[in-house]
């Protein structure tokens, strides 16, 4: 019986114990019961960015790491909330900002107006080239409860730069000086000017350009002479200085410069610079070996351009080397753009969407049929020769390179020419493709909303406009381009009021309370 109550106690204490170590632990004031609890309201009742995408096609890692956005068009990044609540995100309960600017005009933030738990950050292609390369423009975004205003946090994590590859060498191939086995191959190439290419990349100029590799060995350009060197030197102030001019590479065409073959079909370098709008310079390398040296066998070469920042663009090429069947222009119905084509912007974006693809196939020549070759790459050079609306460059000019396939938003009430090749390492590039003359007309259509603005919307229903007001002088202007005889839509999607100091009416929906989305046909008698 002694050993009974004795057990007894020792059980007792041993019970007494394990409550004194939770107690300790702090578990005996339902702490823990206060944290879940704690945990459960916040993930219920609050919001924050859980996720973050950008398409990978859309951005390049330099040196460091940095994925870097380049200036060839409008590029989105977005992210993906927790938001249980279904919170709207919109002026007032959103702060958005970029790491190295005080301003954000030409980014900008939106929820997605179909999904609550997608917010996207758009950086328009003007941002993009107004902004220094290598400039931090990672979005720092801090949510707020549209009521109490109770700030969800602030999402720094994500980094991102502005910055642009430079431009590739364009249609690298083998010739040769002469017509027996003693004479030698010469790579010809298309070398970029970069300094032709400045407004393309920042509106600071893409002048961070030194280094040519060639078949991997480091050689240097001068952007100022257009040649290369084996040797230079950069000081403090990053001015550069060349030396050991490599005497291989002449802007001078050969005297005897031919085809590979006799082949009547066979592919044979012009060295025209305006082949490529004249922001090319023709190049031609001379092996020191003989033809008959290398026999039968496969020659290959690499030519890249890098930036300081370590982003590089180039292609390869070989004696073997077939050229590549020229890309398509088309829109998203798989309809062919020729020139003098008229196609119409889309109504509610005011953009009409350009696609430029390939059949995947070389062109075969007199002896072996086309042949397939995989995914190209596409390269684009657009020019807007007349409209208002901006567009690519400050002279109108887009250029950009894509892999497969390129879609490009070209604007309303503008008219375009369109060049396009296709190219590829150990291939030769394609002819050009070119459509001139085409018009991309746009129906009057705006959008107005309370949210909207009148001085940086375009009336898109992405860019609202704030009044009615606008959207009518817009239609009006003789510079909009827009027909007057056949009238404008102005679709209101909120219920307007009349801003401070406007000489304009106040407009109520009628559409009463369950619709935001009212449609309003305004007509206009010119």
């Amino acid at each position: 019986m002694k050993l009974l109550k004795k057990l007894a106690a020792a059980f007792a204490g041993a019970t007494a114990l394990a409550f004194s170590s939770c107690s300790n632990l702090g578990l005996d004031n339902n702490s823990f019961q206060n944290k879940v609890s704690s945990y459960f309201v916040e993930m219920t009742s609050s919001a924050a960015v859980a996720l973050y995408e950008i398409a990978p096609n859309d951005t390049v890692k330099n040196k460091a790491g940095v994925d870097c956005v380049p200036a060839s068009g409008e590029h989105v990044v977005s992210f993906y909330l927790r938001n249980p609540q279904k919170y709207r995100f919109e002026d007032g309960n959103i702060d958005f900002r970029l790491a190295d600017f005080p301003e954000t005009w030409g980014a900008t933030i939106a929820q997605d107006p179909n999904d609550s738990a997608k917010i996207n950050i758009t950086y328009s292609n003007d941002f993009l080239l107004e902004n220094p390369l290598g400039a931090d423009i990672s979005p720092i975004v801090e949510l707020f409860h549209p009521v109490s205003h109770k700030s969800f946090g602030v999402f720094d994590k994500m980094k991102i730069s502005s910055d642009s590859p430079p431009p590739s060498v364009q249609l690298a191939c083998f010739q040769r000086d002469g017509a027996t086995e003693s004479d030698h191959y010469v790579v010809c190439f298309y070398l970029p000017d970069v300094t032709k290419f400045a407004n393309s990349y920042s509106s600071e100029g893409k002048t961070d350009v030194h280094t040519f590799y060639i078949n991997g060995t480091k050689k240097y350009l001068n952007v100022a002479d257009k040649k290369i060197y084996n040797s230079a030197t950069v000081d403090d102030e990053g001015n550069w200085t060349f030396t050991d001019e490599d005497t291989s590479i002449s802007g001078t065409k050969p005297a005897n410069l031919q085809a590979l073959s006799d082949d009547p079909n066979a592919f044979a370098f012009t060295g025209t610079e305006a082949d490529y709008q004249g922001s090319y310079v023709a190049k031609y390398m001379t092996l020191p070996e003989t033809i008959g040296y290398y026999g039968d066998n496969e020659v290959t070469y690499s030519l890249a351009l890098e930036d300081d920042a370590g982003l590089s663009a180039g292609m390869a090429t070989s004696n073997k080397a077939s050229r590549l069947s020229a890309p398509i222009l088309q829109d998203t119905s798989g309809n062919a753009i020729a020139s003098s084509a008229v196609v119409t912007a889309d109504e509610e974006t005011g953009f009409y969407t350009l696609r430029i693809v390939h059949n995947g196939m070389d062109e075969g020549d007199g002896t072996n049929p086309p042949k397939p070759c995989g995914q190209v790459n596409i390269n684009y050079t657009i020019t807007k020769t007349a409209g208002s609306v901006p567009f690519g460059d400050e002279h109108g000019v887009l250029r950009g390179s894509s892999a497969g396939s390129a879609t490009i938003k070209l604007p309303g009430r503008c008219t375009f020419d369109i060049q396009a090749t296709a190219s590829k390492n150990y291939y030769i590039t394609s002819l050009k493709t070119e459509a001139t003359t085409v018009r991309v007309t746009q129906l009057a259509v705006f959008y107005v909303r309370q949210t909207g603005d009148d001085t940086n919307g375009t009336g898109a229903r992405g860019t609202p406009f704030r009044t009615i007001k606008k959207a009518l002088d817009t239609f009006t202007d003789p510079s909009s381009e827009y027909s007057l005889s056949e009238g404008c839509k102005v679709y209101v999607m909120s219920d307007l009021t009349m801003p401070e100091g406007s000489d304009f009416m106040t407009y109520q929906s009628t559409s009463g309370g369950a619709s935001k989305n009212a449609m309003a046909s305004v007509p206009f008698n010119a």
